[in-house]
């Protein structure tokens, strides 16, 4: 288990945790690995074994591990985005050339193409690799089959495409465009099953992992949260000016976005309203949260990337660039992040989260599970830490208390972990309603941090999909 780093403090009477405390260390340089032009893009592979970078007209693929260059993907004109394919095994590249490329990382060459009559940006894969969709800047795009290279749909907008995705566990695409509109396409039948309108040309748009709502942004200062099934509007939110870039958290139920009114903002989708925000010294342009939502990179044209926690918005750590700052990624298992700007360089950083165990896939309900799991640990130390400077002896039965830490950073069979933490927060229960308590050894510290315990077990049960029945209350 590694080391918590935490912090308290104690102000009248009140026992507060709170983080950069997710963190391991401190944020530290890695190494950087050159590129030719300012790099407008960078992205991880899925397993995190590869890094690929935009960089003018080319697309630069390196193994992480030795920094080795694998491939130079070359375009006519500027590369705009760059997506590996879930399989890892193809790259997909578009830009100002009107085309769409797929390569085969096996060998860098080119396997298919889509050309257009103006500039592509608009790129997603589906979920298991097999499909693609592409959106051009003339009005029109395409799902294509991988595999056959068939095409499964053309759709047309009455302006740009802006942002093309796959809706989780459907047969729809969701098409932006700087018409107003978002289109809710389904490629299986070929149909246009929805349109959701907008107030402005739409700039940012994001599905929820789990394929219920999707956000677009504009550039009239708002944010429309929608319902996908029945297209009702959920929530109108306001910046005060542009809004550039919009995501859905891991666990679906926050929004951030990125504005030039110089903020990163969070918002609460259970209630609709604001919940916290991060403030640049200019426009911000990107935002992404951590993979177990804990944190998240902002970046603007103050030139800095700041890492910040997203319980209490406090800063972890922030990085001057002495230029323009265009992107950023965590890589999957948020272990390290990767930077890229008009430097001519990618940087890489270690993060100082806990790295996430990536060898299967988790659900957005095994994140916040782990979530609860790692702000109750913090808990158990803060009381082991007490317990044992005030000698209390009766604990020592509690062996959750004393014994081994809890296991929230994926490391394991989340459904037995959660069991195993159940059962301690049960035995605290028990512990208090038969054993006479010294009051000598009571203080408000530990009452509180008790009490702060047992308030996870509601928390914790309420996703019963996560237990067995031998762990059912």
């Amino acid at each position: 288990m590694a080391k918590v780093f935490y912090r308290w403090v104690l102000l009248v009477g009140c026992l507060c945790v709170w983080s950069g405390s997710f963190a391991q260390t401190s944020p530290k340089f890695l190494f950087s690995l050159p590129a030719n032009h300012a790099v407008t893009r960078v992205i991880w592979s899925p397993s995190d074994a590869l890094v690929a970078a935009a960089s003018g007209n080319e697309v630069r693929v390196w193994d992480v591990a030795t920094g080795t260059l694998l491939h130079q993907l070359t375009h006519a004109s500027t590369v705009k985005s760059i997506l590996f394919s879930p399989t890892e095994e193809a790259l997909l590249s578009s830009s100002q050339d009107q085309t769409a490329v797929l390569w085969d990382l096996s060998d860098g060459k080119q396997l298919h193409s889509l050309k257009f009559i103006s500039s592509v940006e608009a790129i997603a894969f589906n979920e298991d690799g097999s499909l693609i969709a592409v959106g051009s800047n003339d009005k029109t795009g395409k799902v294509v089959e991988v595999a056959t290279w068939d095409t499964l749909l053309e759709f047309t907008h009455q302006d740009w495409v802006t942002q093309v995705r796959f809706i989780p566990g459907t047969t729809k695409l969701a098409s932006s465009s700087y018409d107003k509109t978002v289109k809710i396409l389904n490629y299986q039948t070929k149909k246009e099953e929805r349109i959701l309108t907008g107030t402005a040309y739409i700039k940012s748009m994001d599905v929820s992992s789990d394929g219920k709502y999707l956000a677009g942004s504009g550039y009239d200062k708002t944010i429309q949260v929608w319902e996908v099934e029945t297209g009702k509007t959920l929530y109108t939110f306001t910046h005060k000016a542009t809004v550039n870039q919009i995501q859905f958290s891991p666990t679906d139920n926050l929004l951030i976005s990125a504005s030039n009114d110089k903020t990163a903002q969070v918002w609460d989708l259970a209630t609709g309203k604001p919940l916290i925000a991060h403030t640049h010294g200019d426009y911000v342009n990107q935002v992404q949260f951590s993979p177990d939502g804990a944190a998240v990179l902002s970046t603007g044209y103050d030139r800095k990337v700041i890492l910040w926690d997203i319980t209490t918005g406090k800063e972890i750590h922030q990085f001057q660039y002495p230029n323009t700052v265009y992107g950023f990624a965590f890589s999957h298992d948020q272990s390290r992040f990767a930077t890229a700007g008009d430097f001519q360089s990618v940087y890489f950083y270690e993060s100082g989260l806990f790295t996430l165990n990536m060898s299967n896939k988790k659900t957005s309900q095994d994140i916040l599970l782990t979530w609860h799991l790692r702000d109750l640990e913090k808990l158990r130390l803060v009381l082991l830490q007490n317990l044992k400077a005030l000698n209390a002896p009766d604990f020592v039965e509690l062996g959750c208390i004393y014994g081994d830490s809890f296991d929230f950073s994926n490391q394991g069979n989340l459904s037995e972990e959660s069991c195993r933490v159940v059962d301690c927060l049960h035995s605290l229960k028990k512990f208090f309603k038969e054993t006479p308590w010294n009051q000598q050894y009571m203080n408000y510290e530990i009452e509180t941090t008790l009490n702060g315990m047992l308030d996870f077990e509601p928390k914790i049960l309420a996703r019963p999909v996560m237990f067995t029945s031998s762990c059912a209350p």
